[in-house]
C-alpha cells in the first residue's frame, strides 16, 4: 500500500519496493537489487500492451536459477490468472492484432506513469487508436506535446519534458514500429514506419554544475559540525557526557557520503553499492594512518569496473564513520556488508542494511539546507544541493590537478562520453567570468 499527502499514482520505484517485499517475505527468493526505467520505456511499453489488450509481467532476473513449482496438467482452473501469462505473445494471436480488436478502456483521472502516455494522447488528441492509421504527422504532434506537457508537477498541472527524456521516448516508440514492420500482418503499415521521418529534438548545451572552491570549503565546514544539528536539545540532555542525537540520525554517516562524493566523483548508485570488503584497507586505525586508500570494484554504467582513490578528508571521515556508528547497525545486517548501513532502528529497511539512491538524495538535499541556512551571503548560497553537483565538482578539479588528462578521467569517473568530459573541463561560472574580465 501506498500512502500519499495527495491522490497520486505509484511510482515505478515505489512498486518495485512493493514488488520486493512480497518475494523477501512471500518466497525463499534472494533479492539482489531493483531497477528502475525512467527514459520511457515503460512508458511506451505498458502503453502500447494497454490498447493492445493485454498488460505485461514485471520480469524477474535469473529466474532461472530459481526452482519453481509448475502447475500440474489439468490444473489451470486454478490458477486462471497463471494462464496469460504462460502463453506467447504474438501477432498471429487474433486477439492481440492491432487493428482487429483495439480495446481502450480510458478511465477518468486513469495514467499509467506519470507522465501522459501514447495510448491516452492517441485516443484524446487524435481520435483513432489504430495503429495503420499512425503518420509522421501524428508522431511530430505526440512529440510536441511530450515537450510542452509531458509531465505532471506537484499540483497534478501540465509541464514540460526534458528533451533527452522526449528523445529516448521517441527511439522506444521507433523501436516498437520497427517491430511491428517486421511482425505485422502484410499492409498493416501501408506507408512503413512513421517514425523514421520524425527527427529527435536537439539537445541543449549541458551545463556545468560544479561548485565553486569557496562553497567546496563551507560545505565542508558544514558537515564538519554535522552532529551538532543531530543533538537533541531539550533541558533533560542538556550536560550529558555523550550528546545524545534524534532517532534514526548518522551525522559520521552523512559525513562520509559528502566527502566521498566530492574526493571520488561517485554516483549515487555506485556509493550506495558499495560493500565493506571493497575498502583497502577497511580497519579503521589503519585508514586513520594509511597514505594511500582505494575502493576497488566499483561497478558503474555499461557493467564497467574500476578503482577509486581516497582522499586525506574521505579517508578520516570513512575512519570516524566505521570505528563509531556502523558497528552497531552491522549487527542488525544480514547478507554481503554494506560499507554505508541504514539506521539499524528503522522498521523498514532492507535486511542488508544498504541504502537505497533516492536516500542519498535526502542527505545531500539536508545539508544544502543546512549550508544555506548558515550562510549570509547570498553568492555563496548553493540553492537545492544534488549528488551529481558533487561529481561535477570532483571531475572539474580532477581536470585541473591532472593537467587536462582524458585518460585519468576517464578511469577515475568511468565516463567515456565525448560530450560529458568536455563538459567536466569546464569551470564554473564565478571561474569563468574571471577569464574574461580584463580582456
Amino acid at each position: 500500500m501506498v500512502v500519499h499527502s495527495q491522490t497520486l499514482r505509484a511510482s515505478a520505484s515505489e512498486v518495485h519496493a512493493m514488488i520486493e517485499g512480497a518475494v523477501r517475505h512471500g518466497t525463499t527468493m534472494k533479492v539482489e537489487g531493483n531497477y528502475v526505467d525512467s527514459h520511457g520505456q515503460t512508458e511506451i511499453g505498458f502503453g502500447v500492451t494497454r490498447v493492445l489488450g493485454f498488460d505485461l509481467l514485471p520480469r524477474i532476473k535469473q529466474i532461472k536459477k530459481v526452482k519453481l513449482y509448475r502447475v500440474e496438467s489439468g490444473e489451470g482452473d486454478l490458477y486462471p490468472r497463471l494462464t496469460p501469462a504462460m502463453t506467447p505473445v504474438g501477432p498471429d494471436r487474433a486477439e492481440l492484432r492491432p487493428d482487429d480488436q483495439v480495446h481502450h478502456r480510458d478511465q477518468a483521472g486513469h495514467r499509467l506513469h506519470r507522465g501522459d502516455p501514447a495510448p491516452v494522447h492517441c485516443t484524446g488528441g487524435l481520435g483513432h487508436d489504430r495503429l495503420s492509421a499512425v503518420t509522421p504527422r501524428e508522431i511530430i504532434a505526440w512529440r510536441d506535446h511530450l515537450t510542452t506537457a509531458g509531465n505532471r508537477g506537484r499540483d497534478n498541472t501540465p509541464a514540460p519534458m526534458a528533451p533527452a527524456t522526449v528523445n529516448n521516448h521517441l527511439a522506444h516508440l521507433s523501436a516498437l514500429f520497427t517491430w511491428i514492420t517486421a511482425h505485422a500482418p502484410e499492409g498493416l503499415l501501408r506507408h512503413g514506419d512513421p517514425t523514421k521521418k520524425v527527427a529527435p529534438l536537439p539537445l541543449p548545451a549541458p551545463q556545468p554544475r560544479a561548485l565553486a572552491a569557496a562553497q567546496v570549503r563551507t560545505v565542508k565546514n558544514v558537515v564538519d559540525r554535522i552532529e551538532t544539528f543531530h543533538e537533541l536539545k531539550g533541558r533533560r540532555h542538556r550536560g550529558a557526557a555523550t550528546p545524545r542525537v534524534h532517532a534514526h540520525a548518522l551525522p559520521l554517516r552523512d559525513r562520509a557520503i559528502i566527502y566521498l562524493l566530492f574526493g571520488t566523483g561517485l554516483r549515487r548508485a555506485e556509493l550506495v553499492g558499495l560493500n565493506l570488503d571493497q575498502l583497502e584497507p577497511a580497519n579503521p586505525e589503519r585508514l586513520r594512518q594509511a597514505k594511500k586508500a582505494r575502493l576497488i570494484g566499483v561497478r558503474g554504467k555499461g557493467r564497467t569496473s574500476r578503482t577509486v582513490f581516497l582522499g586525506r578528508d574521505a579517508r578520516q571521515a570513512l575512519a570516524d564513520y566505521l570505528d563509531q556508528e556502523r558497528p552497531g547497525d552491522a549487527a542488525a545486517s544480514t547478507g554481503p556488508a554494506a560499507l554505508l548501513l541504514s539506521a539499524a532502528s528503522i522498521a523498514a529497511r532492507q535486511p542488508d542494511g544498504h541504502l537505497s539512491a533516492r536516500s542519498i538524495n535526502t542527505i545531500v538535499g539536508e545539508i544544502g539546507r543546512l549550508h544555506d541556512a548558515q550562510m549570509p551571503d547570498p553568492d555563496r548560497k548553493l540553492g537545492t544541493l544534488r549528488p551529481h553537483d558533487a561529481r561535477h565538482t570532483f571531475a572539474y578539479g580532477l581536470s585541473q590537478a591532472s593537467g587536462h588528462n582524458r585518460a585519468e578521467l576517464e578511469r577515475r569517473l568511468g565516463h567515456a562520453n565525448d560530450r560529458y568530459l568536455r563538459l567536466y573541463t569546464n569551470p564554473p561560472d564565478d571561474i569563468a567570468a574571471d577569464y574574461v574580465e580584463d580582456l
